[in-house]
C-alpha cells in the first residue's frame, strides 16, 4: 500500500544531525567557537539521546501497562524530540555575512505575514527582544510561529520543551539556554539577542514560512469545498448590505422538526427538489444555503446552484455554527 506524500518510513534510533547551513566563522555577531561547541554538543547530545530514547520505546513490552515508567519515557521523548526540533530551526535561521539572500525580501509572503500580525518587522522586533530579555534565568526558548488557530504569527516564550503552543507552526527559534550564549556574552543576555537578530538569515526564514504555508493550504483545501462562507463573513454581508445577500434554509425535514430554529427571517427549501424553486433566485446577488452542520446537504444544493450559473455557496458549519456565535435567529412557527 502506498503511503500519504506527507509520510516517511520510519526507523527508531536512526536520527543524525542536520548540517550548519552556513560558515561559523564568518558570522560577525558570534564566535565559531561558540556555534560550534552548541552544535556539537548540545544539538548533536540532543539528536543522539533521542535516538536512545526511541529505541528504548521501539524494544519494550507495552501490553505492561502498569509500568511506571511509561508516562516518563514519552514524557523524555517529548521533551527529546522538541529540543532536536527547536535547535535545528535554531540554525536554520542564522546565516553569515558573506551569503546571498539574507536581507528580507520586502515583497515576500513572509514580509507580508509579518506586517499583518505585528504592524511592521521593527514592531515584531521588538516585541521578540522585549520577550527575551524576560528570561534572565538562562533557560528556555522565544519562538516565532505561526498559529493555525489564528492564522497569523505570534511570538511566544517556552519555559520548557513541553509547553508549546498548540496548532502552532516554529518559523523562527532563538535558544535562551546559558549554553547558547555564556561562552561569548557571559550574563549579557541582551548583547546576545541583538547579535542573534542582527545574524538571522531572512531568506531562509523566508523560505521555511513558505513551506509551512504550502502545507497548511493542502489541507485546508481538504476541509471545505471551493465555494463555501464562514458565518462570520456571512454576518459581515449580512450588516453591510440588507437584501443584498438571499440565504436560504435546505435542512431536511427531519432537521427543521428536530430544531426549530432559522437564521433571521430565512425561507425555507426542499433541497431534494433544487429544480423546481431554483428558477425564482435572482443572478445578480450571490445565494447562500445553509442545513444543520454544512456538510452535504448544503454542499450538494449549493453545487447544483452553480451549475445552473448562480453564484450560490454553503454556509461553513451551517446553522450550528450561526447560533453559537449568537447571531440573529427565530424560531420556525409552523
Amino acid at each position: 500500500m502506498s503511503g500519504n506524500k506527507h509520510t516517511n518510513n520510519f526507523t527508531p534510533g536512526m536520527r543524525i544531525v542536520k548540517p550548519i547551513p552556513f560558515k561559523a566563522h564568518k558570522v560577525k555577531t558570534m564566535s565559531a567557537e561558540m556555534i560550534e561547541t552548541h552544535f556539537e554538543t548540545f544539538y548533536g547530545g540532543g539528536v543522539c539521546r533521542l535516538n536512545e530514547i526511541e529505541e528504548r520505546i521501539a524494544t519494550r513490552d507495552w501490553i505492561e501497562n502498569s509500568d511506571p515508567d511509561i508516562q516518563s519515557i514519552k514524557q523524555a521523548e517529548l521533551t527529546a524530540l522538541n529540543d532536536v526540533i527547536l535547535h535545528e530551526i535554531y540554525f536554520e535561521c542564522l546565516g553569515d555575512e558573506s551569503e546571498e539572500g539574507r536581507e528580507l525580501n520586502a515583497d515576500c509572503n513572509f514580509a507580508h505575514a509579518i506586517t499583518a500580525s505585528f504592524g511592521s518587522l521593527d514592531q515584531w522586533q521588538m516585541e521578540f527582544k522585549a520577550l527575551a530579555g524576560t528570561m534572565t534565568g538562562g533557560s528556555g526558548w522565544v519562538l516565532l510561529v505561526w498559529s493555525k488557530y489564528d492564522n497569523r504569527m505570534i511570538n511566544v516564550m517556552v519555559n520548557n520543551q513541553q509547553s508549546l503552543l498548540l496548532d502552532a507552526s516554529s518559523i523562527l527559534a532563538l535558544d535562551m539556554y546559558a549554553h547558547a550564549y555564556q561562552s561569548d556574552f557571559g550574563s549579557d543576555i541582551d548583547a546576545y539577542i541583538s547579535a542573534f537578530v542582527q545574524a538571522i538569515h531572512w531568506g531562509r526564514v523566508a523560505k521555511r514560512f513558505d513551506r509551512l504555508m504550502t502545507l497548511i493550504a493542502d489541507d485546508d483545501r481538504e476541509n471545505f469545498p471551493p465555494k463555501s462562507i464562514s458565518v462570520g463573513d456571512l454576518k459581515k454581508m449580512v450588516d453591510e448590505g440588507e437584501g443584498s445577500t438571499v440565504i436560504l434554509d435546505v435542512r431536511h425535514v427531519d432537521d427543521r422538526q428536530r430544531y426549530r430554529t432559522r437564521i433571521m427571517q430565512t425561507p425555507w427549501r426542499d433541497s431534494h427538489h433544487v429544480s423546481s424553486w431554483s428558477d425564482e433566485l435572482p443572478k445578480d446577488k450571490p445565494i447562500v444555503v445553509y442545513c444543520m452542520y454544512g456538510f452535504w446537504v448544503s454542499q450538494d444544493v449549493a453545487l447544483e446552484l452553480r451549475e445552473k450559473g448562480y453564484d450560490a455557496r454553503t454556509l461553513e458549519g451551517g446553522i450550528v455554527s450561526w447560533r453559537a456565535m449568537g447571531y440573529d435567529s427565530t424560531d420556525i412557527e409552523n
